[in-house]
């Protein structure tokens, strides 16, 4: 899924000649860390570019789905892609060190939903790719629509009926989970059987982490999907739509007209390929290590692999070409398959050779019957 749309088959429309478009591949899992999370209103920059940023216009005091903070916000430097500029945006300066070490990449900003306003934004997930235009084209036929309405700083908003509740959710490509409800919408639908409680969880909130719940839907539809075994966060002022249920579609989100056009998918569900190699890997200064193991007899754990161990080669990928969208690519090709495995042990003189075999296809819902 990250290859670019075939011009002889293209669900997204062209811009009209002589306008530019920015498209890039993305990645169709959760886990992914997107350039564009819609849900976050300011523009970030990471905290070694903090001289970028020009001077400090406000303070302000901001909710999050887990988290309340006060932050400074500066007026963004003109940034581009290409031949033209991102609107006029705010921003603030944050330490993206975390990201990185979960994506394996050089991620170092993030474009706020505050830039994008006169952009129409384009997630073609059948297809693996993202566009970004300032051009208001017509959706590709037979997508739905829906109203969008905008918080102070442009990030997307749908009223939605989710089991009899109509809210007002945040559409939110950065947020990586199906859903994120207020304590009190939570607490509802746990008290009338809508979510049924799995377990604790914790948030990194404004004094470290902070304590939270999920659970899974029982019952329910929305947008023509059904919502059953789908998981749901308590979250603290903001119920947020994310990309694990977003993901469901292809979407064109217009900042400028206030629409929001969505279609079910055709291809495959995206994969779990943490759950297909039974472990999670960080990465760090050109290293990959074993950060958690599921549960045994998880492929990893079968194959002797410990939290800690420093990945030299998985399959065909040398030390220098692991990393997260190469792991999905890798579990995407060779489900069900052995795949060699070189790894270096803390206490160990020796590298370790061993071999992985990976499970079949783990999707994150059920593939649908072709149409």
């Amino acid at each position: 899924m990250h290859t670019a749309i075939d011009p002889q088959n293209e669900a997204c429309p062209e811009p009209a000649e002589g306008n530019s478009v920015f498209r890039t591949p993305i990645s169709d899992r959760p886990m992914s860390t997107n350039a564009t999370p819609t849900g976050s209103a300011l523009t970030v920059f990471d905290a070694k570019l903090s001289t970028l940023l020009n001077s400090t216009n406000e303070s302000k005091h901001v909710s999050t789905a887990n988290r309340d903070m006060d932050l400074k916000i500066y007026d963004s430097p003109i940034f581009s892609v290409g031949q033209w500029n991102f609107s006029p945006s705010k921003a603030i300066c944050v330490d993206l060190q975390s990201l990185r070490e979960l994506e394996g990449g050089d991620l170092r900003g993030i474009i706020g939903s505050d830039a994008l306003g006169e952009c129409v934004l384009y997630l073609d997930f059948d297809h693996g790719t993202m566009r970004i235009t300032k051009d208001n084209v017509s959706p590709p036929v037979g997508m739905q629509r829906l109203s969008l309405y905008k918080t102070t700083y442009n990030a997307p908003i749908v009223k939605l009926d989710l089991d009899g509740r109509v809210m007002s959710l945040v559409i939110d490509t950065g947020y990586n989970n199906c859903f994120g409800l207020r304590h009190e919408i939570f607490a509802g639908m746990i008290a009338d059987g809508t979510i049924v409680l799995k377990g604790d969880a914790t948030a990194m909130g404004e004094s470290g982490k902070m304590k939270s719940r999920w659970g899974t839907f029982t019952k329910g539809q929305l947008l023509g999907v059904s919502l059953v075994g789908l998981p749901v966060m308590e979250t603290n002022k903001i119920a947020t739509i994310g990309l694990g249920f977003l993901l469901n579609f292809n979407l064109v989100v217009n900042f400028k007209s206030g629409d929001l056009f969505y279609q079910i998918r055709e291809a495959k569900p995206p994969i779990l390929a943490g759950e297909m190699l039974g472990a999670i890997l960080k990465f760090s200064d050109g290293d990959s290590y074993v950060y958690s193991l599921y549960p045994y007899p998880s492929p990893a754990q079968i194959a002797g692999l410990k939290v800690g161990d420093r990945i030299l080669r998985l399959g065909p990928l040398s030390k220098a070409e692991i990393n997260s969208r190469a792991i999905y690519e890798l579990c995407l090709r060779h489900p069900g398959e052995a795949l060699p495995v070189e790894l270096l042990r803390s206490g160990e003189k020796n590298s370790i050779s061993t071999q992985i075999k990976l499970e079949e296809y783990r999707f994150i819902y059920p593939p649908r019957e072709p149409h």
